[in-house]
């Protein structure tokens, strides 16, 4: 997909040309004519203070006789004389090159427009390919953080190109909804007394584990350290099993997560087809 700057700039580009140099005598004895296309000569500058779209005038210094830097500020001022440009705040020819600075304000409206309506991309015709996207694994009975964020914005976003290729795209998660971080905080609950809140238990939740955290730490190296490691054991198997006090704790915590999960995806925008539960894949 061409971007929309380089397809602008390609506009204005075969205009300057065409009123500039359209007939001018050629070494060979013919008149110019300016081409249909010049879009695989654009460029993106390496840094974008030399512009963010470029145009290399140095294939035509031999053509017109002209140093590059005189084709680019020919172009330029004829670019210059339409006025002001929707899509370029500024146009200045530097080193043989025509630089072509974007319109902040414009492309934001532009992007804002398309994501608005549910379309950043065209979509291509379907290939009848399938693949499975799998992202953002978060984890029960812990706190989201940005970084669980950033898993979930580059999950979709790879899935929204590959979908917009035309390939049927799968969006898969795989949720941690069982492992020892849920046995310590489980174990840390109740053997501390903690009492359960009426109201935000998902908040709550992901904070015990970072209380359950740190009390651990407290007996590292020290002879209570390995029975409380056996007892997490303990619980694990509990928790894999489906019995015991620790099991009737699990269900209604893990349903405060995934609801909290849920909302945060339902805030993105991001949606699953389909969930592939840790507690339902060990085997």
């Amino acid at each position: 997909m061409v971007s929309v700057l380089k397809s602008e700039a390609e506009t204005l580009v075969l205009a300057a040309l065409t009123d500039v140099f359209s007939g001018s005598a050629l070494p060979d004895g013919s008149q110019y004519q300016a081409p249909s296309s010049v879009l695989s000569l654009l460029i993106y500058p390496p840094d974008s203070k030399l512009g963010h779209v470029g145009f290399p005038c140095h294939a035509f210094s031999k053509l017109f006789r002209k140093s590059p830097q005189i084709v680019a500020s020919q172009l330029c001022e004829a670019i210059q004389k339409k006025g002001p440009q929707k899509w370029f705040s500024k146009i200045e020819a530097t080193g043989g090159y025509l630089n072509f600075f974007s319109e902040s304000k414009q492309l934001h409206s532009y992007w804002s427009g398309l994501a608005q309506s549910g379309r950043i991309l065209p979509p291509k015709p379907t290939s009848g390919k399938k693949i499975i996207v799998e992202y953002s694994q978060l984890n029960t009975h812990k706190a989201f953080h940005v970084g669980h964020m950033r898993n979930m914005v580059y999950g979709d976003c790879v899935a929204n190109l590959v979908e917009a290729n035309g390939t049927r795209v799968v969006r898969a998660t795989y949720p941690g909804d069982l492992g020892t971080h849920i046995s310590k905080v489980l174990w840390y609950i109740k053997t501390q007394n903690k009492v359960i809140p009426s109201e935000n238990q998902a908040e709550w939740l992901g904070k015990m584990y970072g209380e359950s955290d740190e009390y651990l730490k407290s007996f590292a190296g020290k002879p209570e350290e390995k029975e409380i490691k056996t007892q997490m054991g303990l619980i694990l198997r509990d928790l894999e099993k489906g019995v015991g006090p620790y099991y009737e704790l699990y269900k209604p915590t893990r349903e405060w997560s995934l609801k909290l999960m849920k909302r945060i995806y339902d805030w993105f925008g991001i949606h699953f087809d389909a969930w592939y539960f840790e507690s339902e894949c060990d085997t």
